[in-house]
This record gives C-alpha cells, structure tokens and sequence, in this order.
C-alpha cells in the first residue's frame, strides 16, 4: 500500500514462489480510496520443480547366468536451478527387487551429477524387462529407467556318461569317482541328490555286522526297512568356480536285492533348478555259498565235554559274502549243544573259510542235531549242516574184579584194597555198595580221582 502523487507513477514488485510444480492462475485487486470498483491484476506462473535426467533410458545386459550378481552404472544429472531430493520406488514386483540401487537416495546440486551402481541378482530363468523407477521430491513424473536382458541356466557335465556300478553283494559298500565340470562364466553353488534313495538311517554294511555281532534275528527283516539310505553322495553341496571341475565320490551300500535305476540330480543351490542328470545302474544279489562238509561225525563223545570241528563254507562267486551261525534255541530237549567262538564273518570271492564249532552230547547213545547258517541278506533257505555223535558216559577200570581173603581168623579184621582209574575225559561219581547182605563187610574209605 501508498500513495501515488498526480500525474506521477508508482513500480509495485511481485514476487512468485511456487511450492508445488503446476500452473497458477490467479487474480489480485487494487483498492483505490475514493473510487467504487477495484482495480483487477491477473497474474498467471508456472512451477518448474527440480530437472533431473538420466544418461540413459533403457539398458541391454544381454544374457545372465542365474544366480549371478552383475552391476551396471548409470548417470543422473539434474540441469535445473534447485536441489534434487531423489529416492528409489521400492518395487513390489519379484522381478524388480532383484535390482539394487547405490545410493537409494539422496540430494542432487543443481547442475550436479551422481554415479548409481544398480545391482542385478538373477534368481529366475527367462527373458525379463523391467522398469525401475526414481522420485523427484517436486516433480509429477517419476524418472523411469529400463533393463532388458535374458538369464539363462548353469552349464555343467559329466566325465562320464552313466554310474554304473555293476553286481554288488548285499552289505559290501561299493565307490565310483566322477568329474562334474562348471562351463558356465561364473562360480555355481551346487546341490547333488538322488530321488527315490532312502531318508532314513544309513544302510547296514557287513562289516559292522560282523564287528559289532548284532542278533541274526535283525537279518530277516532288514529288507523290509525302505527308509534305509543306500547311495552317499562326497561331496553333496560345493561352490564350484568357473570352468572348474571337481571330483564327485558316489558310494552304493545295497541293502535290497534288487535292480537299481535312479538319476544323480545336479540342481542350483537356492533356486531349485535341474541342471543335468547322470544315470546309475547297478544290481544287487547276495552270492551263493556252499557247505563242503555238510555232515559232520563226530563218532563216540563222552557227556558234556566239549569237542572242536570246523564247518568249511565255499565261495565260487566274484563277489564275497557275509555270514553268521544261527544260536540255538534254549530248550531241555537238545541232545547235542554247539556254539563258535567266531559266529559271524566275512568270506572273500573264490575262496574257502572254516568256521569254528564247539559241540558238547547231552545224552548217552546216538544223537544229532542240524546247524544253520544265515547269508546277510537272505532271509531264507539257510546253509544247514548235520552233526552226529554217539554220547558216552565215563570210562572207569578196576584194578581187580575178584578179592580173595583165603582162611583168616574169626573176628578179626583183615583189609583188602582195590583201584579204580577213570580213563575217560570226564570226571567219573562212584558209589561203593555192598550186593551181600550179611554184615561181614564194611567200607572203610572209598576215594573218588
């Protein structure tokens, strides 16, 4: 407000500050004392919020291995005449928060620049387009950058077609090696599995079996345990580096006869993605022993004393085997009890073994028994071997059958001796008792040896 003199002017400045980028349009009057209508002033701006540009619009990668981080560098430049208060659009998209950018955020001078590092981590397969977005604190429109490339999956392969592991006896853990070769450009976090292997406990070798002797019952049943792990994989999980090989041990502990068809499974760690397969093949059996001496006769035995003969088991296989004498059942009717001091072990391919027997008659007269030997792995059909003896009781000889007093004086007591020897190998009870009746004989001392 003033006063204007007569005939004379009067500069009133204006001064627009927009706070929002967008058009004002608005209309100021100017009261003049003394005069009924107002003078009208329309005054029309618009807001220019901050200039900010990037170097490029859309940028190409190209192909991307998964799983890899690759970075690229792009350029803001804000050629307004205000600060640039800028930060990144969170994506809700799984594409675009694979993108990261460096910084997110910050103030841009005018005429000033900023190098951001947008960051890539490829987590899926396929071709992709994505657009990322910047705020300009001021401005309507966000800034809009664009990247178009294609990820695409590992390269890997064998040293060798297929794992074939060939006949392997029940029990005998067996290993093959293999290469597995990273031809891709970047290192590769690997996982290697094998479907339709077992999830349980690892299988049961013969070797522990035989070491640790566990009851023959748990033979019969092992089979029917499908939870059984059978294949170990050395390593399963490994970082391998570009065009890099590394050595894969695949051991095959066979716990079910059978015919074995199942994939070695190469996937990319954290992706899930199936990569390559390799076949294994390989057939379980249990080999065919033989008793040589099926029959074993031990001729005259005396009672409870124990005698030592060997049963001899034959192997024609390649392959060896794994065996274990079956107890006997605690019963008061067995006429002849065995037992071995090495029940259990391991019989090489093409070879022969003896196993120890220990075998004690119960009874006097002629008396056999049959011995069975399991195969681990074969829950059935055992080796039977038959072991017969004549039982016998102690052996003992007198010095003399007949004792002769000739004439000897009435009431008077004359003493005669008599030896008895015990040629047995079993301790011999003996009781002396007089057959006569009449009281002219009595025992003095009777001496057991």
């Amino acid at each position: 407000e003033g006063d204007i003199w007569p005939n004379s002017t009067a500069e009133i400045n204006v001064i627009c500050r927009p706070k929002k980028a967008k058009i004002y349009d608005q209309t100021f009057y100017c009261d003049i004392a003394g005069r009924e209508t107002r003078l009208p002033l329309r005054i029309k701006c618009e807001g220019l919020g901050p200039k900010v540009i990037l170097n490029v619009d859309q940028v190409e990668i190209g192909n991307v291995f998964v799983s890899s981080k690759q970075t690229y560098e792009i350029v803001m430049a804000n050629t307004g005449e205000i600060p640039a208060v800028y930060t990144q659009i969170p994506s809700r998209t799984h594409l675009c928060s694979c993108f990261c950018f460096n910084p997110n955020e910050g103030i841009l001078m005018p005429h000033g620049y900023q190098i951001i590092a947008v960051t890539f981590n490829a987590t899926f397969l396929g071709d992709f387009l994505a657009d990322l977005f910047i705020s300009v604190q001021g401005t309507h429109e966000p800034v809009q950058v664009t990247f178009k490339g294609c990820v695409i999956g590992p390269t890997f392969h064998f040293n060798v077609p297929i794992l074939n592991f060939g006949e392997v006896s029940f029990g005998f853990p067996k290993t093959i090696s293999c290469c597995l070769i990273n031809t891709s450009l970047v290192p590769m976090a690997i996982k290697l599995r094998i479907p339709g292997d077992g999830i349980g406990e690892i299988s049961r070798t013969s070797f522990s079996q035989v070491t640790e002797r566990r009851s023959i019952n748990s033979w019969a049943n092992i089979e029917s345990d499908i939870t059984l792990k059978e294949f170990t994989i050395n390593p399963s999980f490994d970082i391998i580096k570009s065009h890099v090989g590394k050595e894969i041990q695949v051991s095959f502990c066979p716990n079910t006869t059978k015919k074995y068809e199942l994939p070695l499974i190469v996937e990319v760690e954290n992706v899930g993605l199936e990569v390559i397969a390799i076949p294994i093949v390989a057939r379980c059996i249990v080999p065919t022993l033989e008793v040589v001496n099926s029959h074993i006769d031990l001729g005259r035995c005396f009672l409870k004393h124990p005698y030592q003969c060997t049963i001899k088991l034959q192997n024609t296989n390649d392959l060896p085997g794994c065996y274990g004498l079956v107890p006997q059942e605690c019963t008061n009717q067995l006429g002849i009890l065995y037992s071995s001091p090495e029940p259990y072990g391991i019989i090489d391919p093409c070879s022969t073994v003896e196993i120890p027997l220990i075998v004690q008659a119960q009874y006097i007269g002629e008396i056999n028994t049959e011995v069975s030997i399991a195969l681990f792995g074969k829950s059935q059909l055992p080796l039977i071997v038959h072991i017969s003896c004549i039982g016998e009781g102690p052996v003992v000889h007198l010095s003399s059958t007949k004792i002769d007093w000739g004439k000897i004086q009435v009431l008077t007591d004359v003493p005669k001796t008599i030896c008895l020897s015990n040629e047995s190998l079993i301790p011999a009870r003996v009781t002396a008792k007089m057959v006569s009746r009449l009281d002219l004989f009595k025992r003095k001392y009777v001496q057991e040896r």
